[in-house]
């Protein structure tokens, strides 16, 4: 799948050119504050974290609701999805904290 065939994976993008691609990104208190302590922690080193750029798969996430959202959507279809889309959803729920 490539990064553009699913929202999954245009968030996890979006979240990539946040950590890794721009010094600079705002992001609504609401959301912020909807993260864990421990989370919004984890962010703010892999922001400081220069090993990576923005090919590099995080192993966190930002957008905790958006991601359960589509989440519990494709779950109501799981029987229709294909093994890539399974093992997404596997991995993205791995991430989600709230």
């Amino acid at each position: 799948m490539s990064q553009c065939q699913h929202p999954l994976l245009i968030i996890n993008l979006v979240e990539n050119w946040m950590i890794h691609g721009s010094d600079h990104w705002f992001i609504k208190p609401s959301v912020w504050n909807c993260i864990s302590k421990e989370s919004q922690s984890k962010i703010l080193n892999e922001i400081l974290n220069y090993d990576f750029n923005v090919g590099k798969e995080l192993s966190l996430t930002i957008f905790n609701e958006i991601k359960l959202d589509i989440i519990r959507n494709m779950e109501l279809n799981y029987s229709k999805l294909s093994p890539d889309a399974i093992e997404l959803v596997r991995m993205e729920k791995g991430k989600i904290t709230l």
